[in-house]
């Protein structure tokens, strides 16, 4: 009978041992590696979300490479009123090609409203080189619009009246 009662006490000093290691087990479970999963999970989430901002950000970065020349090409055919003066300078230099004389008079450089300069020209010469004059301004590298073109003869002496739009920054 001995035997036996030393026979339960191992057993249940056993089953006591085997619940102590399983409570502390769970524990460590609940504790400590329950949290480290979840926050390893968080991480691959975090870092597959950074993997695709990343891939995205290299998509724009090779689109905006490619559009950046479009986008200087189109800047530069708005008139910087800043810089006004080498559109001026164009314009002089297309007559003194054209062979015809230009008055030159700023009818609106109102940009903050309507986003245009408007000029008005008044071109004294021979009619070949008004037409010259008129072609080359349309070839400007600016969005340019001629809106009025009025051909006169006052004493023999041929004028044109023109009035030019020039979109502005």
């Amino acid at each position: 009978m001995a035997e036996k009662k030393s026979l339960q006490h191992v057993l249940i000093g056993g089953a006591l041992v085997n619940l102590l290691l399983l409570t502390a087990g769970i524990y460590f479970y609940a504790y400590f590696i329950k949290p480290a999963s979840t926050a390893l999970n968080k991480s691959h989430s975090e870092l597959a979300l950074l993997e695709k901002r990343v891939t995205s950000f290299g998509s724009s970065e090779r689109e905006l490479d490619r559009r950046s020349a479009d986008l200087t090409k189109l800047d530069a055919a708005f008139l910087n009123l800043d810089d006004a003066v080498s559109f001026v300078t164009q314009l002089e230099s297309i007559a003194r090609e054209s062979g015809v004389t230009i008055l030159l008079k700023a009818a609106s450089l109102d940009a903050a409203v309507t986003k245009r300069s408007e000029f008005d020209i008044l071109i004294t010469g021979n009619i070949a080189g008004m037409l010259h004059f008129v072609e080359q301004v349309e070839l400007l590298p600016y969005f340019t619009d001629i809106s009025s073109l009025t051909i006169s003869s006052k004493t023999g002496q041929i004028q044109a009246s023109m009035k030019l739009s020039v979109l502005t920054l």
